[in-house]
């Protein structure tokens, strides 16, 4: 099938710096981006993605001796995908993306054009035991080469991932367990991993209406929304992947991000289904937000009457022969420790063509 779609980001970071030639201070910036982004799937056995990005923002550099510079900043970017099934549960999969960083001159302060490549080849291994009583097992397992070039990080690396989901359909209790890691890398100090954990419970099990529970705390960088692009199910992509998806990791077992969500789905005429939710999520970086609103969602005759609206992309692919349209109408309350409260009112959907 085909996917289209958009994705909108706003990210804001700070930094310090420290050098014998411009001494020392810190850099605040942020960046409002869009990426529009395509799926394609010619045959169940091979997938390709491609996903653009532009953005614009405004970056701060403060001095410690006091010097306080402003200037805008501009991103473009570009990434694709492929994803080919090469036997029962081995496959092969490859990425590379390019971004280019640009900042405009300013008063006493100069423009600065940065670059970022990579390119990431991996092999994957994943199995599926049926457990009885429709319960059911899932591992996979990937390892893979990346290349990195550019300004930033330079050199060959390893990394490592994986995932392992349990799945109970008579009481819709849904575990999943995912995480990745740079083993090695020729770039000295660079460290990144992260993991994450997810409960779901809905005691209809396939049937969506009723209670739906959830909760799924992150520590380190357990990877971002685009990681859905190699997903079948993108098309059911929640709205809070918006969230910032790489949470901080703070010392000890706390998770740097915590989401939970509750809902209760009725059902409608003609198959559809309406599900009213509330989540809240809490980042160590970016405060708290509380989302509140409903889920709609559509299924064609054909398969069971609906899908799980919380249910991640294995559950969707279960019933994406019937799946037609989805709908998210949802306002959200943030609050940072660092920045005045922000108000929004979202509305998101997709629509799946088979």
């Amino acid at each position: 099938g085909l996917l289209v779609g958009v994705a909108g980001a706003r990210t804001s970071f700070e930094t310090d710096f420290e050098s014998a030639v411009n001494g020392a201070g810190s850099v605040d910036a942020n960046l409002t981006s869009v990426h529009p982004y395509v799926h394609f799937s010619p045959s169940e056995r091979l997938g390709v993605w491609a996903l653009a990005g532009a953005g614009t923002g405004a970056a701060t550099l403060e001095e410690t001796a006091g010097g306080r510079f402003g200037a805008d900043i501009a991103m473009l970017m570009g990434a694709l995908g492929a994803r080919r099934q090469l036997g029962s549960g081995f496959a092969l999969k490859a990425d590379a993306f390019s971004v280019r960083v640009r900042s405009d001159d300013a008063d006493d302060l100069a423009g600065v054009t940065a670059l970022a490549h990579r390119v990431r080849l991996a092999p994957e291994v994943a199995k599926t035991w049926a457990l009885g009583g429709e319960a059911s097992l899932r591992t996979r397992l990937e390892l893979g080469a990346r290349l990195d070039a550019g300004d930033a990080e330079t050199g060959l690396g390893a990394e490592a991932g994986g995932e392992a989901s349990f799945d109970h359909a008579p009481t819709g209790l849904s575990v999943a367990m995912r995480g990745r890691a740079l083993l090695a890398h020729q770039a000295d100090g660079l460290r990144e991993w992260g993991a994450g954990f997810a409960f779901r419970l809905q005691p209809g099990g396939t049937d969506p209406t009723g209670l739906s529970l959830s909760v799924e705390p992150t520590w380190g960088a357990a990877g971002g929304a685009s990681g859905a692009l190699w997903q079948q199910g993108l098309a059911t992509v929640e709205p809070t992947a918006a969230e910032p998806a790489q949470a901080t990791a703070p010392s000890g077992w706390t998770p740097g991000r915590m989401a939970m969500e509750l809902g209760w789905g009725v059902a409608l005429d003609n198959g559809a289904t309406i599900t009213p939710f509330g989540r809240w999520s809490q980042d160590a970086g970016a405060g708290q937000r509380f989302n509140a609103g409903a889920r709609f969602s559509l299924l064609g005759k054909s398969g069971p009457a609906g899908a799980r609206a919380t249910a991640d992309a294995r559950s969707h692919a279960r019933s994406a022969e019937s799946l037609r349209l989805l709908l998210h109408l949802y306002g959200e309350h943030a609050s940072s420790p660092i920045e005045p409260p922000q108000r929004r009112l979202g509305l998101t959907g997709s629509i799946l063509l088979r």
